[in-house]
């Protein structure tokens, strides 16, 4: 089911639509078209696709 959310990425507010089972890292990279965060082992373990959310790490792979 597909989802409008609001969120503010490295200051600047954005509104997406994304299937509530997408990745935030699917999020960043494909809707938001913003790199910066790889994908790496997809389990949450290697650490590539960590990001800051509301100022705590988050392996952004596994976060929905």
């Amino acid at each position: 089911m597909s989802k409008v959310t609001r969120l503010f990425v490295n200051g600047s507010p954005h509104t997406i639509d994304a299937d509530e089972s997408n990745s935030l890292l699917s999020v960043l990279r494909d809707q938001l078209d913003l790199t910066g965060s790889k994908y790496g082992c997809g389990e949450g373990q290697c650490g590539a696709c960590t990001v800051l959310v509301d100022g705590n790490w988050r392996r952004s792979c596994i976060t929905r």
